[in-house]
């Protein structure tokens, strides 16, 4: 195999990473891939871009949510 079949274009940051079949499948059947340090590429995303994207939403579901409940009691809703 050359380096060319061992990379994929990552779409998100737009560079080629490499991308290794690990020999294994999911329960649905597709296969595992994983970059150079064995984190698993996602769909069209490479695991940096993949873990970076997952950090901007917990922060902005964190900074946003709260305790609903609390927030509901606060803005006098009832909680049923």
């Amino acid at each position: 195999m050359g380096e060319k079949e061992n990379t994929r274009f990552c779409k998100y940051c737009g560079e080629d990473k490499p991308h290794i079949y690990t020999g294994k499948r999911n329960a649905m059947g597709a296969k595992i891939y994983v970059d150079e340090n064995g984190k698993r590429w996602d769909a069209a995303k490479c695991p940096s871009c993949h873990h970076a994207q997952m950090r901007k939403v917990y922060h902005r579901r964190k900074r946003a949510g709260g305790n609903v409940s609390k927030n509901r009691a606060h803005n006098d809703m009832s909680i049923q």
